[in-house]
């Protein structure tokens, strides 16, 4: 009886044995399973997990993100944008920053070296590419343009105001924007320096309509000149020889970079236009006075003193954005000198 019992259980362990060979894979040996887990458990180790590797502080480093650049420079381009992609802005408008219109080379000029030393000592702010102070210029501008009175809206009376489409409109007809979407570009930056504030609440964006009641704010002339001084009115009549351009405000200096510049020139060929100034002249054509460049940005609150204005006379000059007809000119003049639009 036992060997039968013994006979059948070692049928058995063959039977079992001969199917696991049959599988192709072959019996696992003793603390085969036991060295497998120890196995995963090593190579888990070595390897974190994917939850780890999220939770991983590293791997923002691996991986940057462009939120975090977000933080630091709130303005990027579009094309630095994520997720959205947006359209690239024009000239000016795509740069993130700007700098000042001296190029930083060793064939300064006099008056570049003058106002490379001056800006030294003062703090610029760029939005959308253009000097926080040419954003207050162009506010005393539409402060000469826009219609400003009392109005009524949804039985309501509203204290001297402008509207909306009114700024739009002045913008984008003397040449500060070339199309709705850079004029909206300003009228936001108006809102947000505190230079423009909306009476119906606060407003980051400007609206192009006749329901959009919009006031200056006291900011508009903070940090510019608001008088001309009697000298100065002497010296407009005089050439540019010993008029000492450290007598402009610190607002003019810091107004004037590259990207400004090349708008103030659009917008004098506009004005120029609008009031018959422009003429033919030696064979020349959009052709002005110095004294004419001089009256108009005066006149548009651009420059508030004299001095102010030959400064930007004399950058418009230095960049070449307007051309002497007389080869011989080596500066700007205010009287008797003849020039043209480059770009005209």
């Amino acid at each position: 009886m036992g060997s039968y019992q013994d006979s059948l259980r070692s049928s058995g362990r063959s039977q079992s044995g001969a199917s696991d060979h049959t599988d192709g894979r072959p019996p696992l040996p003793n603390g085969g399973s036991r060295s497998l887990a120890s196995s995963f458990t090593s190579s888990a180790a070595s390897s974190p997990s994917v939850m780890d590797r999220r939770s991983s502080k590293n791997h923002a480093q691996t991986f940057p993100d462009d939120g975090e650049e977000d933080e630091v420079a709130p303005d990027l381009p579009a094309s630095r944008a994520a997720p959205t992609t947006k359209q690239k802005l024009p000239f000016p408008y795509h740069k993130l920053q700007s700098t000042t219109s001296i190029d930083l080379d060793d064939n300064l000029t006099p008056f570049k070296e003058l106002r490379l030393a001056r800006l030294q000592d003062i703090k610029v702010t760029f939005h959308n590419g253009l000097p926080q102070e040419f954003y207050q210029a162009i506010c005393r501008f539409l402060q000469t343009t826009v219609e400003m009175k009392r109005r009524f809206y949804k039985l309501k009376h509203l204290k001297e105001c402008f509207l909306g489409c009114d700024a739009f409109d002045a913008l984008l007809d003397h040449g500060f924007a070339t199309d709705e979407n850079e004029a909206l570009l300003i009228g936001n930056v108006l809102l947000k320096l505190d230079l423009v504030e909306d009476i119906m609440g606060p407003s980051s964006r400007m609206k192009n309509r006749n329901d959009g009641f919009y006031r200056f704010t006291a900011a508009v002339d903070a940090g510019a000149r608001p008088t001309d001084m009697p000298h100065h009115n002497r010296i407009s009549l005089m050439s540019m020889d010993g008029i000492d351009f450290a007598d402009a405000s610190d607002h003019m200096h810091a107004l004037l970079s590259e990207e400004s510049l090349a708008i103030l020139s659009r917008v004098l060929a506009r004005m120029f236009d609008k009031k018959g100034k422009i003429m033919s002249y030696k064979g020349h054509e959009a052709c002005f006075g110095g004294s004419e460049l001089v009256a108009a940005l005066k006149e548009m609150k651009i420059a508030l003193s004299t001095i102010d204005a030959l400064l930007v006379g004399q950058s418009l000059f230095e960049e070449q954005l307007i051309l002497p007809i007389d080869p011989d000119t080596t500066a700007f003049q205010c009287k008797y000198t003849v020039y043209r639009l480059a770009h005209v």
